[in-house]
């Protein structure tokens, strides 16, 4: 266990930061970009990826500090109130106090199978204030495969909190995941549109706690 943890933790400095300029590079990039429209108050983009797939991109603001924000996503707990496809998930390892291994089960529409994920993920304070975070798919003996779940592949996912007031927060929320498995287009498209309403599920979670 103690190897698998250090190989790990060779990730953050490679990878880990490779995909936090990842993340920053697609804020605001507009080239080949499709808009998918306004739905409460929250911009939604795709941009279609060389692995078949889109990155999905959700823009809104949020009436609190970037740090309350990020201590919410952080907050697995409390994950269910605001996100209705997220089922269960664990801390499996802390790694650095910026980063750690995380396991996560959603839930998909019928007759779908249910995903579940193995992922590092790795935040950093960047110096105007801002908070990042990625997360990246890792294959470690610590989260074996569930029977019965798909265990995706989530290539990159997400956000960048960019505190604009003391109590306003721009959120820019990316996923860029592989559901693996057999799902239909139509199925894909309606999940993906729904995921960039995390901005709106999270600011409403927290104007109302």
């Amino acid at each position: 266990m103690e190897a698998d943890l250090t190989s790990l933790q060779s990730l953050i400095p490679t990878k880990g930061e490779a995909k936090l300029l990842e993340l920053l590079s697609y804020e605001e990039s507009t080239e080949g970009w499709e808009d998918l429209g306004i739905d409460d108050e929250v911009e939604s983009s795709r941009l279609y990826m060389p692995t078949g797939y889109y990155l999905i991109r959700g823009v809104g603001d949020i009436d609190q500090s970037a740090a309350d924000i990020h201590a919410l996503i952080l907050d697995l707990d409390r994950k269910q109130e605001w996100d209705q496809m997220y089922v269960e998930g664990r801390v499996v390892a802390n790694l650095t106090p910026a980063a750690r291994i995380l396991y996560q089960h959603f839930s998909a529409p019928w007759p779908v199978s249910h995903r579940d994920f193995a992922f590092l993920s790795y935040s950093k304070h960047l110096e105007d204030g801002s908070i990042i975070s990625a997360g990246f798919s890792v294959e470690t003996p610590l989260v074996p495969e569930v029977s019965g779940l798909v265990r995706g592949e989530m290539h990159m996912a997400g956000f960048i909190l960019r505190q604009v007031a003391p109590k306003l927060t721009r959120m820019t929320y990316l996923v860029h995941i592989d559901p693996k498995g057999s799902i239909p287009t139509m199925v894909i498209n309606q999940t993906q549109k729904k995921q960039t309403q995390n901005v709106s599920k999270i600011r409403n979670y927290l104007a109302q706690h």
